[in-house]
This record gives structure tokens, sequence and C-alpha cells, in this order.
């Protein structure tokens, strides 16, 4: 199994969460994402996971891919974070 150089490994980012019911009295949707920034400066990628609608039933799920800038991935991000389409 290959290994990362330290600084790439230093990169990695990871993130779980989950949604319960209105009521609390169930978990409706649990979620996770992970990254890394790998040989760039800084991270140009961005992620979205949220939740909608109070009742749980709406979910939006993205990953965007900076692709040598984060201009775009975070602009798309904060658009689909917001429910509204580009």
């Amino acid at each position: 199994m290959p290994v990362l150089p330290r600084r790439l490994e230093a990169t990695k980012q990871t993130e779980a969460a989950w949604h319960t019911s209105e009521e609390r009295r169930r978990v409706v949707m649990a979620w996770a994402h992970s990254g890394m920034q790998g040989w760039r400066p800084t991270m140009e990628d961005d992620t979205v996971a949220e939740c909608l609608d109070p009742s749980g039933g709406t979910f939006v799920f993205a990953v965007f891919d900076g692709h040598g800038g984060d201009y775009c991935s975070r602009t798309a991000a904060g658009a689909a974070a917001r429910g509204r389409r580009l």
C-alpha cells in the first residue's frame, strides 16, 4: 500500500453529520465526506451537504472540484447550499 508524504497526509479533511426528524426520534439522513488538499498550496474544492426543509425530506449533496482555483467551487457551493439554480 502506498504511503503519502507527511505534507499530503496532513491535508486530509473529514466531516460527518446527521439530520434527525423534527421530533428528534430518529435519524433521517447521515452522511460523511472527506477531501485532501494534495500538492496545491490551498484547498480549492468545496462540498455541500444540507437539509433544505425542516421535515427532512429534501437534501442536497454535492462536490465541487476547484480545478486550479476556488472561485467557481465556492460560488457553486454557496448557491447549492441556498437551494438556488446557477
